[in-house]
């Protein structure tokens, strides 16, 4: 005779917590982020801990889970629990504690401070204090304050004339204009490419006879479609003062990495404003300001309408380049300012480029660079007795 197996109430628990244990193993040897904070800035050691889950807090300490992430009401994961829970993940830290010498509390300002707006979301973290950024008003498309002119007409867009997705640069017009083909696989920059004095890159647009959901031409057109930051980032609280962004993930030489996106003014009202530490000037040279229909020269200002580029620091020895790119319009004054990586960058390295000599002609009298790098061009101020300050974002 073979025995029947009832399941019981007990026996529906002790199933269901197996089948949680094992796919939260899966989850975690699979690489999936075992900290990874919820609206509420809980992590799942946070939940597993709260729910007295004993089993899933020593599987998420085992897989390296992070007991010193704050969620939104300032708790640790040891300080919602009781029990067992509470003594695994109090002696873990004490077991950290013995290795590093003191443990750093990690304070999440938020999980997103895109609110939704980016394809991933870009955590904001202060390791040093209590501080949290300036509020602004997070945007993945340049807003106006007041209307720009800008030219779309047939004759700036120069559609190309090619069939199908393979836009080379020996066919292309648009590949031909931006002097040659200049992307590699994965639509990063080819080796090659000279970021000490970049040439405009020009994509194919919705003039253009190519398919242009398939075109090869169209890297940052389809990315800038989706939000104004391409990578895994993290905002965070630098020992030097200000915010900066990080990758969270390893980025590859020539890769895309965000859009500077903010107000779009013109020139001379941008030099009205006061606050000027976000701006970004998208001054032509003379010859190509003759070419365009409306003359007046642009800015951009992330202060109070910004993406996550407006985090990323000045450095004399930078890791990214900002180069104008060309999507859905021709007009030579308004290209999307795209920041590329000029080499591969590690996980959790911060993210920085050079403001360039015209920034620190006028800046260098006010306060002194402070990327720490061996060939800073501006250690110090220029002015002797102008009073030393600190470049913060």
């Amino acid at each position: 005779m073979i025995a029947a197996y009832i399941p019981t109430r007990d026996s529906n628990r002790i199933t269901c917590h197996l089948v949680v244990n094992a796919a939260l193993r899966l989850l975690a040897d699979s690489g999936a982020d075992v900290s990874a904070p919820n609206v509420h800035s809980d992590t799942p050691l946070h939940v597993a801990a709260r729910q007295g889950h004993y089993p899933c807090v020593i599987i998420l300490l085992a897989r390296g889970a992070r007991t010193d992430i704050e969620n939104s009401a300032g708790e640790l994961p040891v300080e919602v629990c009781r029990g067992d829970c509470q003594s695994a993940i109090s002696l873990n830290m004490q077991l950290a504690l013995s290795v590093r010498d003191c443990t750093k509390r990690f304070k999440l300002i938020t999980s997103d401070i895109s609110n939704g707006h980016e394809t991933y979301p870009i955590p904001c973290v202060n390791e040093i204090d209590d501080s949290a950024p300036e509020p602004f008003t997070y945007v993945t498309r340049h807003v106006m304050p007041t209307r720009i002119a800008v030219d779309n007409t047939l004759p700036t867009m120069q559609g190309c004339n090619c069939t199908g997705t393979d836009c080379s640069a020996s066919a292309c017009s648009c590949a031909a204009v931006s002097v040659r083909r200049w992307r590699g696989g994965g639509g990063r920059l080819l080796p090659s490419f000279p970021y000490h004095e970049p040439p405009m890159i020009f994509e194919c647009n919705y003039t253009c006879g190519c398919r242009l959901s398939h075109c090869t031409n169209t890297t940052i057109t389809k990315l800038t479609n989706l939000g104004a930051t391409f990578v895994r980032t993290v905002v965070f609280k630098r020992r030097r003062g200000g915010w900066g962004l990080r990758a969270a993930r390893a980025l590859l030489r020539g890769a895309p990495a965000a859009a500077y996106i903010g107000e779009l003014l013109p020139a001379d009202e941008a030099d009205t404003r006061t606050m000027d530490q976000y701006m970004f000037g998208l001054h032509l040279k003379p010859t190509h300001i003759e070419q365009c229909v409306e003359k007046t020269q642009l800015c951009v200002d992330a202060a109070v309408y910004g993406s996550a580029a407006r985090f990323i620091n000045h450095s004399c020895r930078p890791n990214l380049a900002p180069v104008r790119v060309f999507t859905n319009t021709r007009d030579l004054r308004l290209p999307t300012i795209t920041l590329f990586a000029t080499r591969d960058i590690a996980a959790n390295e911060e993210l920085t480029f050079d403001y360039g000599d015209k920034f620190w002609s006028v800046k260098s009298k006010l306060f002194k660079c402070e990327c720490g790098e061996p060939e800073c061009r501006y250690p110090t101020v220029t002015q002797d007795d102008s009073k030393s300050e600190t470049v913060e974002n």
